[in-house]
């Protein structure tokens, strides 16, 4: 079944960050450019995270999930609007829009 974009339509997305034992939301609906780009993200919260701590981006499309292994090579910090992570492991599915066979 393939899947086209619709007129009107609105994606449900959240995005999160899981990193030691902790989920901090970064995004939903409506929020995401000024939320998360390719390399940062803002938490929706002050974040003390340490140094070189290993992360696990999860970006929800509606009912989909694409999880990134990143590294949060400078870490955060609470005073700080954005940390900056950088891509350890791709999602095994590439593509939100990839359809199924």
């Amino acid at each position: 079944m393939e899947h086209y974009p619709q007129e009107g339509f609105s994606a449900n997305v959240r995005i999160r960050l899981e990193v030691e034992g902790r989920t901090i939301p970064l995004a939903e609906t409506g929020s995401i450019p000024r939320k998360a780009g390719m390399g940062y993200a803002v938490p929706c919260e002050p974040q003390e995270i340490p140094v070189g701590t290993a992360a696990t981006l999860i970006v929800h499309i509606d009912d989909r999930e694409l999880r990134w292994g990143v590294v949060l090579e400078h870490g955060a910090v609470p005073f700080d609007e954005r940390f900056r992570y950088r891509i350890k492991e791709y999602p095994s599915q590439p593509s939100l829009f990839q359809v199924s066979q």
